[in-house]
């Protein structure tokens, strides 16, 4: 379970959390800030932003790509950690695809 605290429309990270992916340990510092899942309101019904089945793949996905990690590598990460936190397929489709499409604009 992450441990985060919630502040100013951002969520804090209150211990280092960590998670390895094909053998890179990656590691988000306590006190890294995130809005977790951006996801447009209109969606907020189906797929609610601070949901805790993808709060932690929006976590590291969003510190991977502060970090200037590859793209690319940040958004398989999302993936994964999607699938191993019980993400159904629909979901781990269509959010990992929402997060594809949206870095192009970047």
């Amino acid at each position: 379970m992450i441990a985060l605290k919630y502040q100013s429309n951002n969520f804090i990270v209150i211990e280092p959390e960590h998670y390895t992916y094909n053998g890179v340990e990656i590691v988000i510092p306590k006190d890294f800030e995130s809005d977790l899942a951006s996801i447009p309101r209109i969606l907020w019904g189906f797929l609610p932003p601070h949901h805790y089945r993808y709060r932690m793949a929006a976590l590291f996905h969003d510190y991977l790509l502060s970090e200037d990690y590859p793209d690319g590598f940040a958004h398989d990460v999302f993936k994964e950690i999607m699938q191993v936190t019980g993400n159904n397929k629909f979901r781990i489709f269509l959010m990992y695809n929402a997060v594809r499409f949206w870095s192009l604009f970047k």
